[in-house]
């Protein structure tokens, strides 16, 4: 798996191991319970079939932590790069770019929006349910994480296999580093109280 370096300190990509329990916490997998000399049975069951309402295999599995990995890190991208530019372009913290919006009313680019924060609210979860529901009804986990395509490679950068690798090696190092940065500015926010960019500033004085 592209970025793989074998750091699973809690295990979560080993293979799934499911332990049935009777009331008197008897492990019913196990050979034989010495406590209630009870013998125990593993049932072998079906392999799940993905579909667009659960296009997991296993919910807790590899597959779909890898996927959520890629998904918050792209998103993790783009609010470190958003929280960077909105105080850097209006001075206002990310943590308090809220706020302007409940006192001034919703503006996009500083014009005045004719939605109130309520429809818009509404309108973005039903926008990102839609969004999700397509994404989740490619049941391909490839095609999923990467679509690819005039929409989402114009250029056609990952035609090439190995451009493709060492652009998707590229993504998830930048994801998982935009993750700790994004972390690093909501503590320093709750402590200091101020954006990334106030802070810095602060080493000048």
């Amino acid at each position: 798996m592209i970025g793989d370096r074998g750091f699973d300190p809690f295990g979560f990509g080993k293979p799934a191991e499911y332990l049935q329990f009777d009331l008197d916490s008897l492990d019913q997998n196990l050979a034989k319970n010495e406590a209630g000399e009870v013998i125990g049975t593993r049932v072998e069951t079906a392999e799940v079939k993905p579909t667009p309402f659960q296009p997991y295999a296993e919910v807790f599995g590899l597959q779909r932590f890898r996927e959520c990995e890629l998904i918050h890190g792209r998103w993790a991208m783009l609010g470190a790069l958003g929280a960077l530019a909105v105080e850097g372009l209006t001075g206002v913290a990310w943590q308090d770019a809220g706020k302007v919006e409940l006192e001034q009313g919703a503006s996009y680019l500083g014009l005045p929006l004719p939605f109130s924060l309520t429809t818009l609210i509404w309108i973005e979860v039903f926008v990102i349910g839609y969004i999700e529901f397509q994404r989740n009804a490619e049941l391909d986990p490839e095609k999923r994480l990467y679509p690819g395509g005039k929409f989402f490679d114009p250029l056609g950068l990952a035609n090439d296999p190995e451009e493709k690798a060492r652009l998707q090696l590229a993504e998830i190092k930048h994801s998982r580093l935009a993750m700790v940065v994004f972390l690093i500015f909501a503590i320093q926010a709750a402590v200091t109280g101020k954006g990334p960019i106030s802070f810095l500033a602060t080493f000048n004085k």
